[in-house]
């Protein structure tokens, strides 16, 4: 016959109830000791807080990156128009340097022509 063995999930222990009795009458019901899960549970607490702390110093890294990546992006819109502005710019210069290219052209064939009949 073994002993009493009772626990404090159950009315009745396993030994009692295989022996047949309907109740346990234990010596010594021993404390369950909890201070293993208790450290355990202290050490998931520490575990969540460090991923939280680490989560909240990546979304400062991704804010502070992604407004980056704007002022980049909104530097490249500029440096694009720029761009545009001096080609524009480039060929009105041409445009307006061949026309007077052609007029000062017509001036000298007008010189030439004004020289010829003068002599």
């Amino acid at each position: 016959k073994l002993g009493c063995r009772l626990s404090s999930l159950s009315d009745v222990c396993g030994n009692c109830y295989r022996d047949g009795r309907t109740e346990c009458l234990p010596a010594d019901i021993p404390m369950p000791d909890f201070s293993k899960i208790d450290r355990e549970l202290a050490k998931l607490d520490e575990q969540e807080e460090a991923l939280e702390a680490r989560q909240e110093a990546d979304e400062k890294l991704l804010d502070e990156v992604q407004e980056r990546l704007r002022v980049s992006r909104s530097k490249g819109r500029r440096l694009r128009k720029q761009r545009k502005l001096l080609k524009r710019r480039e060929v009105e210069i041409f445009e307006e340097g061949r026309v007077e290219a052609e007029e000062l052209a017509k001036l000298e064939v007008l010189e030439q022509f004004n020289q010829e009949l003068s002599s």
